[in-house]
């Protein structure tokens, strides 16, 4: 495949193979977990009425809800935040294993649609907990490659998208609260 038919360059592919590599090396041992294991923090601030910044690792990112909760539909709400986190990471993941494949893929596109049910925020009662549910995954991609092995290649880079895997497993989660700081 010619370099310009790469839908990642290079030195992504690299990468990402050095990656693969050192994990085989290193596994699951207490070296493996120095490695690959890494603390995210994100530092939220409210910025006024509904409308927040998020800063995660130089980044800044901005999150509002819409008009119909009172907010000023300023920046995707937490679900699109989150929707778009999951289409990023599964197309990613995709591509990576295109190119790794070296399959002659022109263009990928995903559109991905959820579910979300607002009456688990508003009346918790006899509900489920808010959130998404019903994904859909619906894939664009310009290629002669058959059908059946874009499908197993999608599946197989299913497992390995985090975002998935973190929607899809139980989580625990702890808090702390620091007043007047």
């Amino acid at each position: 495949m010619k370099e310009e038919n790469l839908l990642i360059s290079k030195g992504t592919i690299k990468a990402y193979l050095g990656q693969m590599k050192k994990f085989k090396e290193l596994g699951n041992s207490k070296e493996g977990d120095q490695f690959f294991i890494k603390q995210l923090i994100v530092e939220t601030e409210q910025i006024d009425n509904l409308h927040v910044k998020n800063k995660i690792e130089g980044f800044q990112l901005e999150c509002d809800e819409g008009e119909e909760l009172g907010g000023s539909n300023k920046a995707p709400n937490p679900m699109q935040m989150l929707i778009s986190s999951l289409a990023t990471c599964s197309l990613l993941s995709v591509v990576m294993f295109f190119t790794v494949m070296k399959l002659n893929v022109e263009h990928v596109k995903l559109e991905l649609s959820a579910k979300f049910d607002m009456r688990g925020i508003i009346n918790p009662k006899n509900r489920e907990p808010p959130g998404l549910n019903d994904f859909h995954f619906k894939w664009f991609i310009k290629t002669e490659v058959p059908l059946s092995k874009i499908k197993k290649i999608i599946k197989r880079a299913e497992k390995m998208c985090p975002i998935r895997g973190t929607i899809e497993r139980s989580n625990f989660f702890s808090q702390e609260i620091i007043l007047n700081n």
